[in-house]
């Protein structure tokens, strides 16, 4: 019997008499079409509403401008750095601006859609490692609706991570089907799984170390040796991969002393989202969590020595322990490849830093499930005579999660909504004034927040805003930059600009091209010179651009100036 046939509940007489690991059964297409459409009717409706109403942020907006208007060179929209180290990535980023331009529901709509693939591939995988239908299909629905990776889901840009996980979970099915086969089919599968780990490394190099470890899975559902012949042959391409990623990123990557700090926050981090994970409704402190998860342990172990061996009750305990136990090791290596990354990369952090969770979610699912198996086998083993107490409590606690899960993903979709909403003040006023700004002209922002909520972006950076006014105007050659609800003005000799943001890349312009928006009062204010500049400079400080009148208006556009053009419907 290989460890796959206790964990999974079933026995051994599916091995053969020389004790070869049992193999699983290939999931029927008519049940894979059954889950794809189950899983895109619950996309439906845990998203169809944010996809109505929600927008395009932070890279999404440069993206558009970019594919709009791609600079000159045979890549095109391809961003150049990019392709460097994620050369798959930069290929598939342009496409729903292609297909979709700055219109955000169909962009928001292909983002659900690569997530509800995902999860389908996860399917895929848990029942092609064995496990039965009646456990994979919940796991499958719990990641689908995990509210602690929105950058993954409600941000187009983010979505198209879930490409290099889909890959990923695919390598790893063809990997398992070559355990199962022989001669050229075994050579041919094991060279699909080879192909599909390093197209997913090349797309989003968060997938190597999971993929690196795929030799845990291939041990579990079919034995040591057939698992370590195949992972050899693997690790070369993988390792390879992995390499030319590191050596040509452009990322920013800790010290040794500075990713050892970075491992203890993600570690602390990743437990508390465990508990939050397990406990939904109320944010429950990590010691009562883990003193409730060690007392269920006791228990179970009291339990187990009561039971008979061949026990149902005792199987289905150890069962939920092992689904517990594989969802926190999968948790710590799909939070691995993040060591090296900058410290804004952790598991608590929300909005776009949260797609670190990305690999994690799969993980706390299992992780999940596993503990609500663990509630009803102890049920069952405390009440021997009520035969579908256990079933019904681990059915009950399941829904809870979900629906906890389910709450708090409303939750979120809102600060993603909220973002939205602001980003159409902005643009609104810039809509009604951009036929008077000459061409080449900058417009600096102020007056509205940086953000909606911790980590979700209004307009933050010298590219999120800039983008938005390039690719809704179509005009290339205009400019603009967020100074938020706090930022001033420099006001040099020959020209303005903001003071420093959040990534230190700030846009300067010429006093005459330049303008100040009051997204309060909607007015466009000239910076005419370096007089004008330190007297809004003084209005800003004072806060009297909300009330005040405005100092000028913009000049009528010349000959050559964006004309009639105005803004589309904001995104």
């Amino acid at each position: 019997m290989t460890a796959a046939s206790w964990l999974l509940g079933r026995s051994a007489a599916g091995a053969s008499a020389r004790g070869r690991p049992r193999r699983a059964a290939v999931p029927a297409r008519r049940e894979l079409l059954a889950v794809a459409a189950a899983l895109a009717a619950l996309g439906a409706a845990a998203f169809g509403a944010y996809v109505v109403r929600g927008g395009l942020y932070w890279d999404d907006w440069e993206n558009a401008a970019t594919t709009m208007h791609p600079p000159s060179g045979f890549l095109g929209p391809i961003d150049l750095r990019l392709a460097l180290y994620r050369p798959v990535l930069a290929v598939l980023l342009p496409l729903p601006h292609e297909l979709a331009g700055d219109h955000p529901a169909p962009q928001l709509a292909i983002g659900i859609a690569l997530t509800v693939a995902m999860v389908w591939c996860f399917y895929l995988v848990l029942r092609t490692a064995g496990l039965a239908t009646r456990h994979a299909g919940p796991i499958a629905a719990l990641t689908l609706l995990f509210p602690y990776s929105t950058a993954t889901r409600l941000w187009p840009t983010g979505a198209v991570n879930n490409v290099a996980v889909a890959l990923y979970l695919l390598g790893l099915c063809a990997g398992l089907r070559a355990l199962d086969a022989d001669g050229e089919r075994r050579r041919r599968l094991g060279r699909t799984a080879i192909v599909l780990y390093v197209v997913g490394v090349l797309t989003y190099e968060a997938v190597a170390l999971p993929a690196l470890a795929s030799v845990a899975v291939y041990a579990l559902a079919r034995g040591w040796r057939p698992a370590l012949a195949q992972w050899r042959r693997e690790v070369p391409f993988v390792v390879g991969a992995t390499l030319l990623v590191g050596v040509a990123t452009t990322r920013r990557v800790e010290s040794i002393a500075g990713a050892a700090g970075h491992a203890v926050t993600i570690a602390t981090e990743g437990v508390a989202l465990l508990a939050r994970s397990l406990v939904p409704f109320v944010t429950a402190p990590v010691w009562a969590v883990a003193a409730g998860l060690a007392v269920a342990g006791a228990l179970s172990i009291a339990l187990e020595r009561r039971l008979a061996a061949d026990d149902a009750r005792r199987a289905a305990l150890r069962r939920g322990w092992a689904l517990v136990g594989i969802g926190a090791v999968a948790a710590a290596v799909a939070y691995g490849m993040f060591v090296p990354a900058p410290p804004t990369y952790a598991p608590l952090h929300g909005g776009t830093a949260d797609r670190i969770n990305l690999l994690a979610a799969l993980a706390f699912a299992v992780l999940a499930y596993g503990a609500a198996l663990v509630l009803g086998g102890l049920a069952a083993a405390t009440l021997p005579r009520a035969r579908l107490v256990g079933p019904v409590v681990s059915a009950m606690a399941c829904l809870l999660v979900a629906a906890g899960w389910a709450v708090r993903l409303v939750e979120r979709q809102g600060e993603w909504e909220r973002a939205s909403a602001l980003q159409r003040e902005v643009l609104r006023p810039l809509a009604r004034g951009a036929a008077q700004l000459p061409r080449g002209s900058t417009v600096y922002s102020f007056g509205h927040p940086r953000f909606a909520a911790p980590g979700v972006p209004v307009f933050a950076t010298s590219w999120d805003l800039n983008g938005a006014v390039r690719a809704t105007t179509g005009d290339p050659t205009l400019s603009a930059y967020p100074l938020g609800r706090h930022g001033r003005l420099w006001c040099e000799a020959n020209r303005p600009g903001p003071t420093p943001t959040i990534n230190n890349a700030e846009l300067l312009a010429r006093y005459g091209r330049a303008f100040l928006l009051d997204v309060a009062s909607g007015r466009l204010l000239p910076i005419a010179s370096r007089a004008s500049c330190r007297a809004l400079n003084r209005r800003l400080a004072a806060g009297a651009l909300l009330t005040g009148p405005a100092t000028g208006t913009p000049p009528t556009a010349r000959a050559g100036a964006v004309g009639a053009r105005r803004l589309g419907p904001a995104g």
